[in-house]
């Protein structure tokens, strides 16, 4: 009946480095039972890349 299905797709990230980094900080924090809200997250990965890659980053 004219329905038409969107698909998600998860995109792979170009810094893997960077992604264990977070998730390892995210898992810490969780396994020490504290709330980690989606800014503290971007917050975090923002300062992470600059300690990795030695400069300023703007995510999208």
């Amino acid at each position: 009946m004219g329905m038409s299905r969107k698909t998600k797709t998860m995109k792979l990230s170009d810094d893997v480095l960077l992604d264990q980094c977070v998730y390892l900080w995210f898992k810490q924090k969780r396994m020490k039972g504290e709330p980690v809200s989606g800014p503290l997250l971007c917050e975090k990965a923002v300062d992470l890349s600059k300690r990795i890659h030695n400069e300023s980053t703007s995510f999208k």
